[in-house]
């Protein structure tokens, strides 16, 4: 089990690394990569590791760096919204101005 989660942990920082790169495609492909050790993790029902002074200090540095990139992810989440909140007015006020230069007859 100790191999797993050492492997787990590996993919868990090659991922923030990725992220804070805004490399997508490569964040998304080693997330596939944990999430199908996860499951392997799972199968074994072995907290065994866990358990111990070393798998514990672990399994906090994994999760302190899953707060870190929910909160990049939740930023950028934000961030798009609210460009495709402001491409949407632009739009909008487009097709307004467009609109009130057809109905303008000079």
């Amino acid at each position: 089990m100790e191999r797993l989660w050492k492997d787990y942990r590996f993919l868990t920082n090659e991922m923030v690394s990725f992220l804070e790169k805004q490399e997508m495609d490569m964040f998304y492909a080693l997330l596939d990569q944990r999430e199908r050790l996860q499951a392997m993790i799972d199968e074994r029902q072995d907290n065994s590791y866990l358990d111990s002074a070393e798998g514990k200090a672990m399994a906090r540095e994994i999760q302190t760096k899953d707060n870190v990139m929910r909160m990049v992810l939740r930023g950028e989440m934000s961030r798009m919204q609210q460009q495709r909140q402001m491409r949407h007015a632009y739009q909008n006020h487009m097709r307004l101005e467009s609109g009130m230069r057809a109905d303008h007859q000079g």
